[in-house]
């Protein structure tokens, strides 16, 4: 048994000298993004009553739901999410946090992670941005995009590869990377880029296979017709 990514499943079934049984990872739906996230809590709180402690003990429920929302029921966003969001409350409980975050639970006695906060950890994370602007992008975009999902490289790179001129190419990684859809480092005398976590979840969805895709699709419409029936 062994995990890839969708984009490389036709490689890899062309190399298999067998057909094998495939199964497609779907993603968490509400209930069992909180039950996921009370068991991580439960893992990781060393106390005798940890089976007693739930995740709205820390999470208002609006706080949840805006991290589910922003991380499209991908168990590993939903997780960076909450963590980023539990760091962030703890740097305003205890007064490390700037003037505008610590207002931002003032009112809140129970000292919970808000909407707010759980808003401001999807960014640093940065899948709200990768919500808001990937849909949107351009097939040209996506294509550099493509070239930096598993792996860091130069404008030069990405531009002989797509063959395209440089210059056009640093053009659009800028405007990514303005987006937030990537990240860059600095590698000797060149800069890298590579695509967000948040991104490559969402151009691996994008591009699942054709089959796997129409199957989620058909679930979806029947969910639709229950809730309207």
């Amino acid at each position: 048994m062994f995990a890839i990514s969708p984009i490389d499943l036709e490689q890899a079934l062309s190399i298999i000298q067998y057909e094998p049984k495939i199964y497609f990872l779907s993603e968490f739906n509400y209930n069992d993004s909180v039950m996921m996230l009370e068991q991580r809590l439960k893992m990781t709180i060393q106390t005798e009553n940890k089976n007693n402690i739930k995740i709205y003990d820390l999470f208002n429920e609006t706080a949840i739901k805006t991290i589910y929302n922003n991380s499209f029921g991908i168990p590993k966003l939903i997780l960076e999410c909450s963590s980023k969001a539990l760091s962030l409350l703890k740097s305003i409980v205890i007064g490390k946090a700037s003037k505008s975050e610590q207002q931002k639970i003032a009112n809140n006695d129970n000292k919970r992670v808000t909407s707010q906060i759980a808003i401001q950890a999807c960014r640093q994370i940065k899948c709200q941005q990768a919500k808001k602007e990937y849909e949107n992008l351009s097939d040209v975009r996506k294509e550099i995009i493509d070239k930096i999902i598993f792996k860091a490289r130069s404008a030069t790179d990405i531009a002989a590869e797509i063959r395209k001129d440089r210059t056009t190419v640093s053009r659009y990684l800028n405007e990514l990377k303005d987006l937030d859809l990537i990240t860059f480092n600095t590698q000797g005398r060149e800069t890298v880029y590579k695509a967000t976590l948040p991104t490559q979840i969402l151009f691996e969805m994008e591009h699942m296979p054709a089959i796997e895709r129409d199957r989620r699709r058909g679930e979806a419409e029947k969910g639709e017709e229950k809730r309207h029936v």
